[in-house]
């Protein structure tokens, strides 16, 4: 009797009773540490917990799994096989052009979405912010912390006009950690960031006060605890007042918002992540804008998606300046304003692996994942960085490999071996460390580069593909 009864228990508990079970794993994300869980959840403290899993099994009720997931401390909540998902996440099967080039899915792998790291994005418009299917996750999960409008202080915010570029800062957020569930692609890193917006730029109109509110709103943001900004804002010409103007000799790290990122970044400890500029295809300007030109801000520039070139409206670092800018570049089809959030997002992951680090280490570190890296120039800085590299510092305390071949020819001409292909090649002609004085594009089908010294030049950087080389002349 005894028998059955323990046999129909347990077909009715493999057939309906684990319906009712409420056992669960609780699979903790890889940088969350044991300890730091139970702190959080105390009543874990004697629960099983696997090492190998890196998993509590305890048992849950419905508010405890909200508590869980909103923690963001869980990669994964399982019950007899069956996956919950945590959180509002949505992981996305395909990633936007410039986090493919950065090589975005080691971080992605690694859980590095900068969860817990203080963002600030000081912009034009957030325009429509908080209905964007993009956004969604942060408005969810409660990341937007705080929102601040220079501009039209007495709106609510997330308004504004279309027509007057008013959702710039929108469209900038969406690069930092933006995920397009209709087109199943991740655009930025940074999606489980804190967030703290600053309005300060008007679309429709440019004068000098925008430019005390940017000052304002970086003080703002200090007091708020927040380490790492996104600046997609600079200025050149174009005031409405045109004895405003600035000159190409003004890009010199003087202008008033030029100082105050010095500061942030000099005595503040805050790492701001600056574009450098549409004015590279503009015969009167060329030169990025201020504060780009601040020495400690990390500037961006736009490259090719192919290439290690720039796109012809990047801005490029003046040959008066004593330092290189800009300091690193990757892809955007539409202006430096979306090349720099994607860097932003990527500095967020690795302040998120280690809070330890400096502002100043994280610049070094992203610059020195840069393909280029140490052979930079004025118009791409160290080149496209990588975070599979940057995983490789943050984990071995030394980078891979660079690809960089350094070659010292006899003569003022060298010929470069690759792979027979075809490629687009360029050649960065330097008079000294990283100023370009001639650059050369041209396609290539063959196994054989031929390479010219241009006059007065120290050395050429050429780039063909991966094949990298850095061509020292005598």
């Amino acid at each position: 009797m005894k028998y059955w009864i323990c046999v129909i228990w347990l077909l009715f508990s493999i057939n309906g009773f684990s319906q009712f079970q409420k056992k669960y794993w609780i699979y903790i994300k890889p940088e969350v540490r044991k300890n730091q869980f139970i702190n959080q959840f105390p009543e874990f403290k004697s629960c099983y917990y696997s090492n190998w899993l890196h998993a509590f099994t305890n048992e849950l009720s419905d508010q405890d799994l909200t508590e869980i997931k909103k923690s963001g401390f869980a990669t994964a909540i399982t019950r007899t096989g069956y996956l919950i998902p945590t959180g509002n996440s949505f992981r996305a099967n395909k990633l936007g052009f410039a986090l493919e080039q950065i090589n975005g899915q080691a971080f992605i792998k690694e859980g590095l979405n900068g969860k817990g790291v203080k963002v600030g994005i000081i912009d034009g418009g957030f325009l429509a912010a908080d209905k964007h299917p993009s956004l969604k996750t942060y408005f969810q999960d409660s990341l937007v912390i705080a929102y601040k409008d220079y501009l039209t202080p007495n709106e609510p915010p997330y308004t504004g006009n279309q027509y007057l570029d008013d959702q710039h800062g929108t469209d900038v957020w969406e690069m930092l950690g933006g995920v397009n569930r209709d087109k199943n692609v991740q655009l930025g890193l940074a999606t489980h960031s804190s967030i703290y917006l600053a309005r300060t730029d008007h679309g429709g109109s440019e004068r000098r006060i925008e430019e005390e509110y940017f000052v304002q709103a970086l003080e703002w943001l200090d007091s708020l605890g927040v380490k790492l900004v996104n600046a997609s804002v600079g200025y050149t010409y174009g005031y409405n007042n045109p004895e405003e103007n600035y000159s190409p000799s003004q890009m010199d790290g003087s202008s008033a918002i030029a100082k105050a990122v010095q500061i942030a970044a000099e005595e503040k400890g805050m790492l701001i992540v600056v574009a450098a500029g549409n004015e590279g295809d503009v015969a009167k300007w060329k030169i990025l804008n201020t504060p780009a030109d601040a020495k400690d801000v990390l500037a961006v520039g736009a490259s090719k998606l192919n290439i290690t070139d720039r796109m012809n409206y990047s801005s490029i670092g003046p040959e008066f300046l004593p330092y290189m800018k800009p300091d690193i570049s990757c892809f955007a089809s539409r202006g430096t304003s979306f090349s720099t959030p994607i860097l932003t997002g990527m500095a967020a992951g690795i302040w998120q692996y280690d809070s330890t680090l400096s502002n100043m280490e994280i610049k070094e570190i992203i610059t020195q994942s840069g393909n280029l890296y140490p052979y930079g120039n004025n118009h791409v800085g160290y080149g496209v960085p990588d975070c599979e590299r940057i995983l490789s510092r943050l984990k071995t305390g030394t980078f891979k490999p660079n690809p960089v071949e350094i070659v010292t020819p006899e003569s003022n001409k060298i010929k470069l071996n690759v792979e027979s292909g075809e490629y687009i090649i360029v050649a960065y002609h330097k008079i000294n460390d990283w100023y370009v004085v001639n650059k050369e594009l041209f396609e290539f089908k063959g196994e054989t580069i031929r390479i010219r010294r241009f006059p007065k030049c120290e050395s050429t950087t050429v780039v063909a593909g991966d094949n990298i080389w850095e061509v020292m002349w005598q």
